[in-house]
């Protein structure tokens, strides 16, 4: 399903939109998902930001940080990121291992590396390499476009596919 956007008026037309839209999803979302699933996915690239910047400094909230970054990753993005793809695509999990959505994917090795970063610091409080590297990985996930080799609906196949 595509979309272009023309404006016209009485002598002439714009178009607005060189390539159609795609519309990636097959059903509904429920509105009291995408809301907590963005924004918590944003708060832990803050609380990942600033672990890295506490290590840097050497200051004392390091794993505290690293705890609201890793436990925001995981309901933002572990557990609202899957029901926004069962209510969009009909799938819980399409990333690694049983698919290639890399936006599952991507979100899950950070949080393991947040996890790491966090089991190192309650060992090693003054730990700085840990929550530095998880947040340079943090990063790279975010730059990463959001549903490159993601699942959408092929709606010549009148299905879903993943990994395109």
């Amino acid at each position: 399903l595509a979309y272009s956007i023309i404006l016209y008026n009485s002598d002439s037309e714009f178009v607005l939109t060189e390539t159609p839209v795609v519309i990636r999803f097959k059903d509904y979302i429920p509105g009291w998902i995408p809301l907590p699933h963005v924004l918590l996915i944003f708060v832990s690239l803050l609380f990942s930001t600033m672990a890295a910047v506490e290590a840097l400094r050497r200051g004392n909230k390091v794993r505290i940080y690293a705890l609201l970054a890793a436990v925001s990753m995981l309901i933002g993005g572990l557990i609202m990121g899957p029901f926004m793809q069962k209510y969009a695509f009909g799938e819980w999990w399409t990333g690694w291992p049983w698919g290639s959505d890399l936006t599952d994917t991507k979100t899950m090795a950070a949080f393991f590396v947040w996890v790491i970063a966090y089991i190192v610091l309650r060992v090693n409080p003054k730990n700085r390499f840990w929550p530095v590297f998880a947040a340079i990985v943090t990063l790279g996930v975010f730059v990463i476009p959001h549903s490159l080799l993601g699942s959408e609906f092929d709606y010549s196949a009148g299905e879903v596919v993943t990994g395109r």
